[in-house]
């Protein structure tokens, strides 16, 4: 399951920020929560294509904790399950029900 994968990867590249499979109970200021959005096969290649969003106390900080989430990820080194990362898009993604600041960087793997 490639979210494992990358919970496991960015948890590590952006310590101490942790990366989730979903909102934790008693979240922290910071965190990730990683969602698979869509999946594919064309020619024997998988193609996976995740929500990744990153939660902070501001705007601006929810933002720039995004720009380090896309910065790991487009540098993630390259196995036999992962041939390429493309950032397919960024928006801000703020809750307005519950004012929760976020941005959901959009990425196919």
């Amino acid at each position: 399951m490639i979210e494992t994968t990358l919970i496991r990867y960015l948890s590590e590249r952006l310590a101490p920020i942790k990366a989730h499979a979903e909102v934790p109970e008693d979240a922290p200021d910071n965190f990730i929560v990683i969602e698979q959005t869509g999946r594919g096969q064309k020619d024997t290649i998988n193609r996976t294509v995740l929500a990744i969003q990153s939660y902070a106390p501001s705007l601006v900080e929810a933002a720039e904790l995004s720009e380090r989430v896309i910065g790991a990820m487009l540098e993630m080194p390259r196995s036999e399950n992962i041939g390429k990362v493309e950032l397919v898009s960024e928006h801000n993604f703020t809750d307005t029900r519950t004012k929760q600041y976020r941005y959901q960087a959009v990425v196919a793997i």
